[in-house]
């Protein structure tokens, strides 16, 4: 399992993120998620990150987009305590 952060540009005046967000969280590969900023998922997958962001562009096919790799071992910011319990639960080793 990998984690990965997508973060992407929001025009919420052109497109619908609910369509957007259940494409994301539905799909098979991503076997667990959190979105806890607007513009940005962490993603639980095995797929490796071109796969995902393939999948990504034909979900967003005008968005751009960002998915990098990510370490949750290494992690700090300001976010709600259940988001930290989430990171927590799902650090990769």
């Amino acid at each position: 399992m990998r984690a990965y952060i997508l973060s992407y540009d929001r025009n919420p005046s052109k497109y619908d993120y609910k369509s957007i967000h259940s494409k994301i969280t539905k799909n098979p590969m991503i076997k667990n998620w959190s979105h806890y900023l607007n513009s940005s998922y962490i993603l639980i997958s095995e797929n490796n990150v071109n796969e995902l962001s393939d999948y990504i562009r034909k979900v967003m096919p005008k968005h751009r987009f960002l998915l990098l790799e990510v370490d949750l071992r290494k992690s700090n910011g300001w976010l709600p305590q259940e988001a930290w319990d989430w990171i927590n639960k799902n650090k990769i080793l």
